[in-house]
């Protein structure tokens, strides 16, 4: 999908809209409008070039949302929604941070579909938005006007356990690094208790 969390967006639109909406489920369309947000406006500052970030010092503390998961096998998805932190020092080149306060939506394929179509029941609708206990941490380098972190740590539903490891990547956005965004790369592995799902995604966009 274009957007990691569309879906949870949908999801959490349908819950508000159909009079079963709770605290979670707006809390969860919040989050996807905000990380949509600031994806536009990443975009619309382009990438930054090697020499803008080396001309920067100093430490910068950036905030948005991340949004991570994927394909746990043929049928079933789960999407995982946080807030996120991250310092960049441009005086080391490292950056480091983490990922909190994660609700979690696991959707089948049909399950979407009957979203998207507008004929979703009300339990699908619900499952939007558990609470996940647990930090992911970052830790990386930056390159140029590009940075790759590692991930490390846990989201744990009552159901389920999350697990994350492997290299995310991207790069600074705009003239004066206002934004950053990041993607997964191909050691990104997004585990489901211990088995490590179908494909594995991962998406932020940040900014200062």
């Amino acid at each position: 999908m274009a957007r990691l969390i569309q879906a949870a967006a949908l999801l959490a639109a349908l819950a508000a809209t159909s009079g079963c909406g709770t605290q979670k489920a707006l809390e969860l369309y919040d989050r996807a409008t905000e990380f949509n947000r600031i994806e536009d406006v990443n975009d619309a500052l382009g990438a930054a070039s090697a020499a803008e970030v080396a001309a920067l010092s100093g430490t910068a503390v950036y905030t948005g949302q991340s949004g991570f998961g994927g394909e746990i096998d043929a049928t079933n998805n789960v999407v995982i929604s946080a807030p996120m932190t991250l310092e960049a020092n441009f005086d080391a080149l490292t950056v480091e941070g983490e990922i909190t306060d994660m609700m979690v939506s696991e959707l089948t394929d049909s399950e979407i579909a009957d979203l998207r179509e507008g004929r979703a029941s009300i339990s699908t609708i619900l499952k939007s938005g558990k609470t996940a206990n647990g930090v992911i941490a970052l830790a990386g380098t930056i390159g140029g006007a590009e940075i790759v972190a590692t991930t490390s740590g846990n989201a744990t539903t009552s159901a389920h356990t999350y697990e994350l490891s492997g290299d995310v990547a991207g790069t600074f956005r705009g003239a004066n690094g206002a934004g950053i965004a990041l993607d997964d790369t191909d050691s990104f592995t997004v585990k489901q208790d211990g088995q490590t799902i179908k494909r594995s995604i991962f998406q932020a966009e940040l900014e200062r």
